[in-house]
């Protein structure tokens, strides 16, 4: 009995591991496909919102209960349907729901979506949130089947994998990657550009190929991949996805997250912490520019009082607020004249070798701040 017991809370551990961080990369993709398609939001908007986008990402199980209605309704409502209750009854409610998700989310960008549709028909208006619907749909469900396989295959090997949230459009999105693989490069990585498997391929063209102009400032044209022998790094619009052996990939992750306050990405999703990740950016680009002078510096410190009022009462989840509180404890090292505090740290590095399969990578625009550590 106890190497049963023994067994299965491996397994429990493993299945808690997989699922908890695939749930932070599909948070980080939701809260990215809120932010694409509506831009800033009221927090009210934002619930109604997140609320009809998340009705899109459960489309494929309305369309499942058009086929198996009663065991659709079981994933939904963990409860089981009498047998006295039609299939035909149960499987019209399904249709009309799956029906009319789609018109709902298309009514939703035409009234509150980023792309102006002044002059179209309501009709067209509400048809075009059936392709957005198979296109947000689809892109989760790959994400929601992949990453879990790549969590096991990882665990397999004997490596770890974790992600960074890191939301950007497509005009930032290559320029931040190439600051984040320029900052690794720096501190003993030997990464270089690769060409990326079809799950992490997918979930974008989707978009792009189903959301059409809706998505089209928010997609970029082609992934951002990138390995060394120690490690493997995936650049999602939503997100950094990292596998490798552990110390390593933990060394990423913290150098990643050193670079990030350089950038035009964000860590966070929601309206109010943006809000907040906005004033911490607008104060690094003040310094990133010469702007820890003397003569700046009272403006810059003022700055960064309205950033310690504004996490005292802020109304976030405790992962976004530990992410601004993070940034801000790297923005006060840099006011106080302080390096950062991985800036001078190299640890031992592996030799590394390039796949096959390998592209050459692209001369990489070194960020000012970061160039000088």
């Amino acid at each position: 009995m106890a190497p049963y017991c023994k067994g299965m809370s491996i397994i429990q551990a493993i299945v808690a591991l997989i699922t908890r961080s695939a749930g932070r990369i599909l948070n980080a993709i939701f809260g990215w496909a809120v932010h694409a398609l509506f831009g800033r939001t009221s927090a009210r908007d934002q619930t109604t919102l997140s609320a009809i986008v998340g009705a899109a990402v459960a489309w494929p199980i309305l369309a499942l209960g058009v086929a198996l209605p009663k065991i659709a309704a079981f994933v939904f409502a963990r409860v089981p349907l009498p047998r006295s209750v039609p299939s035909s009854i149960v499987r019209i409610v399904w249709l009309v729901l799956a029906g009319v998700v789609p018109l709902v989310l298309g009514l939703a960008i035409a009234a509150k979506g980023r792309v102006a549709r002044r002059g179209e028909p309501v009709v067209k208006r509400l048809l075009r949130g059936f392709p957005l619907t198979l296109g947000v749909a689809f892109a989760f469900l790959i994400m929601f089947v992949s990453v879990p396989l790549m969590r096991l295959a990882a665990l397999a090997r004997r490596e770890n994998s974790t992600d960074v949230p890191l939301l950007t459009d497509a005009d930032a999105y290559h320029d931040v990657a190439a600051l984040i693989v320029e900052h690794l490069n720096r501190h003993g990585f030997e990464l270089r550009a690769a060409e990326p498997g079809w799950w992490v391929k997918a979930p974008t063209r989707l978009l792009a190929l189903f959301g059409g102009s809706a998505f089209a400032a928010f997609v970029p044209q082609q992934i951002e991949h990138f390995e060394d022998r120690s490690i493997k790094i995936s650049f999602y619009a939503s997100g950094v996805v990292l596998r490798g052996k552990r110390q390593r990939m933990t060394w990423a992750r913290a150098l990643i997250e050193e670079a990030i306050v350089h950038s035009e990405g964000l860590e966070t999703s929601t309206t109010p912490a943006q809000d907040v990740e906005r004033r911490i950016r607008a104060i690094w680009r003040g310094m990133d520019r010469g702007g820890s002078s003397a003569r700046d510096a009272p403006a810059l410190l003022r700055s960064f009082d309205e950033v310690g009022r504004a996490l005292a009462s802020i109304d976030v989840d405790y992962d976004e607020w530990q992410a601004l509180y993070r940034q801000a404890l790297q923005l006060d090292r840099a006011l106080r004249g302080e390096r950062p505090l991985l800036g001078e740290s190299t640890p031992a590095v592996p030799a590394s070798a390039r796949s096959s399969g390998e592209r050459e990578a692209r001369p990489r625009r070194r960020h000012p701040r970061l160039a000088s550590e």
